[in-house]
């Protein structure tokens, strides 16, 4: 199952959470200018790992052997969320 929730809903469900906590004035007339909505994802970079000789470290699964991968780097990215974006969430 797949939900689906553009800007503006997503918008409106954070208006009536600020109003329910009393954060927000309820006559207040608060559009989608009173705040950003941004989102944090964290990009991991990995490479093969490899021995001394420089062959890359096998790892047998089964019948089949596959690279090991050690991580070299991670950073956080931060992305904006507009008008014309959608948040998908998969049930």
């Amino acid at each position: 199952m797949k939900m689906e929730l553009n800007a503006y809903e997503i918008t409106e469900a954070i208006q009536d959470y600020l109003v329910k906590r009393g954060v927000r004035n309820p006559e207040g007339d608060c559009s989608t200018d009173c705040f950003e909505m941004s989102f944090s994802t964290i990009e991991v970079t990995r490479q093969p790992k490899k021995h001394k000789n420089g062959k890359p470290v096998m790892v047998k699964r089964g019948e089949y052997s596959f690279p090991e991968f050690e991580t070299v780097s991670t950073k956080t990215v931060w992305h904006q969320f507009y008008e014309d974006s959608d948040l998908s969430i998969w049930i």
